[in-house]
Parts: structure tokens; C-alpha cells; sequence
């Protein structure tokens, strides 16, 4: 209940700013490249905030950071943000808009494709309104991972390896779930339903809406926990 309660008021936050929103023309598709060079940070903190558009994160980069950017209207024009604080670098990517931007009439072709280095310890902050999401995360150095979704499906891959225990959080809008996890690493997931489906194999049920896999089980070391905040949709969790 309070789920579907903070959905409505968020739609009717969302018609009450219509009297301000700007409707994107169709233009030419522009491209950019973004890189952040690597420097003496020991760890990063990365902020990623789309507001329209299709995102796509995954490890590969030979630098901090390296992005490619496609966009078919200024106030979608992204962002890089980079400053380095002692011993950490702080990443921060966003789109230029002073107002929101839903690309009516027309098919948006906001893309965003974004390599992260999977060998510096990370802190990563996934904010999206209208987006599909493909976070490929397997490989990397994390250590915090927080996902808040508007309208929109989002993949998590976070199987394989990881040395190093996390938590990660989701807080979903409108749109499916679907999120990879590894076998020999220890899983437990709680999520807090609203109006859809939960789907896991494999995973033991421990309580109610709470599931771990056979590593947490046998008292794995290294312990991914995931607390999942449901909106509209349903959610899968599956072994790779």
C-alpha cells in the first residue's frame, strides 16, 4: 500500500510540472566522446543521471572513465563532471536541462554507452527517469551499488567473481527487474513487492519476500546483500 500511495503522488507530481516541461524537435543525432584520465585516486564515487534515453554501463575502460554519448537535442547534452578530493575521485554524469525533456512526436535516440575501469574500488549511483538500462557490472571493484529507476527495464549483471563483500540497493519505478547473480559468491536478497511478480531459481526462501542462495547459506565470506524496493513490474533473479 505504501508503495502504490507514493506512486500517485509521484504521478501527480509528474502532471503538475507538465506546465513546465519543453518537447524535444527533431534534429540531427549528435555524438560525443567523454574520458577521464586516471590520476592518484585510490577509490571512486560515480554518479550516473539520465533522464531520457537508453543507458548501457559495463567494465572496459582503460581510464577512469570513457563514454561515448549519442543525442538528438541540446537539452540532452551530457555532461562529465570530474574532481579529484584527496585520495578519492569523484565522476559525475548527467544531462544539461533546465527543464525536463520527454521527446514527444518523435522517437528519442538518447544513448548512452559508458565504460568504467573494473580496477579501482567503486562507489556507483544509478538515478534514471524514462530509460531502459543494461548495467553489466560483472568484473569490477565495487563497493556500494544504489539504483533508483522512473519508467523503464534495467539488467544488473552482477555475476562472477568478487573478493570483496556489498550491498546493493533498488528502488524501481514503473518496469522490470531482471539481475544476474553469481553461484560461488554469497547472495541475499529482500525485496519489498508492490504490484508484480517475484521470479527466482535456485534461491532458498529464508522469510518473507527474503532469499538467499546456497553459498549465503554455507557461510560464504563475501556476501553480496541486495534490498530490492518494488514499484510496478516484476522482478527475476537468475544464477550465471
Amino acid at each position: 500500500m505504501k508503495k502504490i500511495f507514493q506512486l500517485g503522488i509521484a504521478g501527480v507530481s509528474a502532471a503538475l510540472l507538465l506546465t513546465g516541461c519543453q518537447f524535444a524537435q527533431a534534429g540531427d543525432t549528435k555524438s560525443e566522446k567523454e574520458v577521464v584520465e586516471r590520476d592518484k585516486a585510490n577509490s571512486l564515487s560515480v554518479d550516473i543521471e539520465l533522464g531520457v534515453g537508453q543507458l548501457n554501463v559495463s567494465k572496459g575502460a582503460e581510464n577512469w572513465f570513457e563514454g561515448e554519448f549519442n543525442y538528438d537535442h541540446t537539452k540532452l547534452k551530457p555532461v562529465v563532471d570530474y574532481n579529484f578530493n584527496g585520495s578519492q575521485g569523484d565522476l559525475h554524469i548527467s544531462q544539461e536541462r533546465k527543464k525536463f525533456n520527454f521527446g514527444f512526436g518523435k522517437e528519442n535516440h538518447t544513448r548512452w554507452d559508458l565504460l568504467l575501469n573494473e580496477d579501482i574500488p567503486t562507489e556507483l549511483d544509478v538515478d534514471t527517469g524514462v530509460s531502459d538500462s543494461e548495467l553489466n557490472l560483472s568484473g569490477m571493484r565495487l563497493e556500494d551499488l544504489d539504483i533508483n529507476t522512473g519508467v523503464g527495464d534495467v539488467t544488473i549483471d552482477l555475476s562472477g567473481a568478487w573478493d570483496e563483500s556489498f550491498n546493493v540497493s533498488i528502488d524501481s519505478g514503473v518496469g522490470n527487474t531482471t539481475i544476474y547473480i553469481p553461484k560461488e559468491v554469497g547472495v541475499k536478497l529482500s525485496a519489498d513487492k508492490g504490484v508484480g511478480d517475484i521470479n527466482v531459481k535456485d534461491l532458498i526462501v529464508k522469510g518473507d519476500h527474503t532469499y538467499v542462495n546456497e553459498a549465503y547459506e554455507k557461510g560464504a565470506e563475501v556476501v553480496i546483500e541486495i534490498d530490492a524496493d518494488l514499484g510496478v513490474g516484476d522482478i527475476e533473479v537468475l544464477m550465471k
